[in-house]
Formats: structure tokens, C-alpha cells, sequence
């Protein structure tokens, strides 16, 4: 038979109890909630750091940008990607290449993963140093760790080949953008029409913007302005002028820049008179041409004895308070040594070293030639 058990009541325990067994449980819940308040403090530390490097680097302060990740460095708490990021894109304003890649060698040692936005901060600093197979390898390499690159990517790095005068990778990152699902924009396009000009592929910047007409996108004015400057490269003063008229039937008034390319094109190609018509043409659309306007269209003249017309075109352009440059100066002078006019050649000279413009080893050369020429030797 079982026993009855005996009927026992709890004891409550004794406020002594209770306020022993409470101590551990309220330390417990303040060190929770003190960690809570520490870890947030950290989170709002970093924020705050990482919005003044932002802050820093859009003022092109790049140096105080990486003072502020080395504060932290130095006194806590540890800097996470976000802010590593904001100081990579300091640097990269401040065309510091080698300064973000030594910070992306240090990303990766903490152990932090670099998003898309940190490579492509990296690969545009690489860019702005003419650093175009750094740049390349920082793209292969967010490929090959999964890292999706972007339009942005794929730009910088081409821009960096642009730079580097490695025009055929310029346009071979165009099909890898595809491949990848990404359409080429008009910064793509551009940058590789750019690249074509800087390797003497007039034909290739052609043949991009005939595409862009066929599949998009649409050409615009920076776009065109680089192909016509691929065609005076080229020395081809007559696709450059039918890609001028291209703009206008396409919507795209062209503006100074464009204009400068074609004029220099004829110049180039010595058609003075498309020169010159190129510059009037200039004028009606009620831009300003500049000093580089009249150097091109002045150089057109040179190889036509039009010494005079040179001449004429330089006071015009003081006439219009366009300060002369060098290059201006120089193309003046040239004229005047093509034409054995010493006299002129040597009143440029003066007028040149009594203004702000330094002569150069070249002016001074042909200078030297004109008085040659016209038996002036003393």
C-alpha cells in the first residue's frame, strides 16, 4: 500500500532570498543594456566618422579623410567598410591611386568585404592615375569573387585604358558589359569613341556612333565632339565637318569644343577656307570662340602662304579680348616663317614676351627660322 504523502506547503523564501536572488539578475539586465548603449554608441561613432569623410572628400580634402580613419585606428572603435569606402572615395577624388589601393590592402586584412561602390572608388582612382591595367585587374577580380560590377565599373576601367592609350580594351570592355547584361550608356560610348581617337581609329569612332544610331543609345553633344576630335587625330577634315552636321540634324547643337576639333581637322588637312568658314560658322551660332579656335583655324594657313589672313585672325581675336596662349602665338608665328615674313615673326616675338605668355623652345625656333629665311641672320 502506498503512503500518504504528507501534505506540505512551500515555504515562501524570505525577502533576504528574494533580494539575493534578484543582485545577479539586475547586474545581468544593466550589463545587457549597458552593452546595448556601448555597441550603439560605437554604431553612431562610426556614422559620424564616416559622414565627415564623405564630407571631406566631396571638398577634395583627402588627406584629412584618412586622418579621420587613422583616429580611429588609433583609439577605436574599428573602422568597418562603410567608412574604409567614404576614405577610398576621398582618395579617389584626390587622384591618390596608390593611397587607396594601400587601403584596400588593408580592407582585406581586417577581414572586411568590399562591396561594389569600395571597387569601384578603387578602379576610379586608378583611372584618374593612368593606372589602366590596376584598374583592369580590380575588375576581373570583383568578378571572380562575385562581386556584380556595374555600369560605373565597367566605365572607370575603360576610361583607364582610354588614358593609356589602349584603345582596343576599351572597346572590347563594351562586348564584356553586354555579356554581363549591362547595356553600354552614353559614358561607355564616349569613352570608348575617346579611345579610338587616342589610337589614331578615326574609322572605329565612326563606326561606334553609326552603332549607337542603330541600337542606342543616342549619341550626345560630348559623344560626337569625341568623334570628331578622332577625325582630326586623323587629320579627316571630312567626316569631321559631316559629323558637325550630324549634331544639328540629330538634336545636338554642338558647342565650342566640337566646333575646335572640326576647325582643327581642316587645319590639319590644310583647307584654310573650310577653316575659316568652320570658325564664321562658329560665330553665328552666337558661341564665343576661344584661343584654341583661333590656333586651329590660324594653323590652317600656314602651309597656304595666307600669312596675312594668320595675321588678321590674331588681331581679331584681340580685338574680342581673347588672351592669346602659346600655342596661339606659335601658330602665328608659323605662318609668318612659312611666308619668310621675318618682320611680322619678330613683332609676335616681342609683343609675346612683353605679355603674360613665356616663349617657348618651338616659337623661339621658328622665330630664328623666319629671319633665316628672309636672310636676317644678324
Amino acid at each position: 500500500l502506498k503512503q500518504p504523502r504528507p501534505n506540505v506547503r512551500p515555504v515562501p523564501p524570505s525577502a533576504t532570498a528574494q533580494s539575493l536572488w534578484r543582485v545577479p539578475m539586475e547586474a545581468r539586465r544593466r550589463a545587457v543594456q549597458g552593452g546595448h548603449a556601448a555597441a550603439a554608441a560605437r554604431r553612431r561613432r562610426l556614422r559620424q566618422c564616416t559622414a565627415r569623410a564623405a564630407e571631406l572628400g566631396r571638398q577634395c580634402a583627402w588627406r584629412s579623410a584618412v586622418e579621420v580613419l587613422s583616429e580611429l585606428q588609433r583609439h577605436g572603435p574599428a573602422p568597418d567598410v562603410r567608412l574604409y569606402t567614404a576614405v577610398l572615395s576621398a582618395c579617389e577624388r584626390g587622384a591618390q591611386w596608390q593611397q587607396a589601393l594601400g587601403l584596400f590592402t588593408e580592407i582585406r586584412a581586417r577581414q572586411l568585404e568590399p562591396d561594389t561602390v569600395a571597387y569601384n572608388a578603387n578602379i576610379s582612382a586608378c583611372e584618374k592615375g593612368h593606372q589602366w591595367q590596376r584598374a583592369g585587374d580590380l575588375l576581373q577580380e570583383m568578378r571572380s569573387l562575385s562581386r556584380m560590377p556595374d555600369a560605373i565599373s565597367f566605365n572607370a576601367t575603360a576610361s583607364a585604358c582610354e588614358r593609356g592609350h589602349a584603345w582596343q580594351r576599351a572597346l572590347d570592355l563594351l562586348e564584356e558589359m553586354r555579356g554581363c547584361g549591362i547595356l553600354p550608356d552614353a559614358i561607355s560610348c564616349a569613352v570608348a569613341v575617346s579611345a579610338c581617337g587616342r589610337g589614331q581609329c578615326w574609322q572605329g569612332a565612326l563606326g561606334l556612333i553609326e552603332a549607337m544610331h542603330c541600337h542606342g543609345p543616342s549619341p550626345d553633344v560630348v559623344t560626337y565632339s569625341a568623334a570628331i576630335a578622332a577625325c582630326e587625330r586623323g587629320r579627316e577634315w571630312q567626316p569631321a565637318l559631316a559629323l558637325l552636321g550630324a549634331m544639328d540634324l540629330h538634336g545636338c547643337g554642338p558647342g565650342v569644343v566640337a566646333y575646335n576639333a572640326a576647325i582643327a581637322a581642316c587645319g590639319k588637312g590644310h583647307q584654310w577656307e573650310h577653316a575659316l568658314g568652320t570658325l564664321e560658322a562658329l560665330r553665328c551660332r552666337h558661341l564665343q570662340p576661344d584661343a584654341v579656335s583661333y590656333a586651329a583655324a590660324i594653323r590652317g594657313c600656314v602651309k597656304r602662304h595666307h600669312w596675312e589672313r594668320s595675321l588678321s585672325m590674331f588681331e581679331t581675336m584681340l580685338a574680342e579680348a581673347v588672351e592669346p596662349n602659346v600655342i596661339t602665338y606659335g601658330a602665328t608665328i608659323a605662318a609668318c616663317e612659312d611666308a619668310h615674313e621675318w618682320s611680322a615673326a619678330l613683332g609676335l616675338l616681342a609683343a609675346m614676351e612683353a605679355g603674360r605668355q613665356e616663349p617657348d623652345v618651338v616659337v623661339y625656333n621658328l622665330a630664328i627660322s623666319a629671319c633665316e629665311k628672309g636672310q636676317e641672320w644678324q
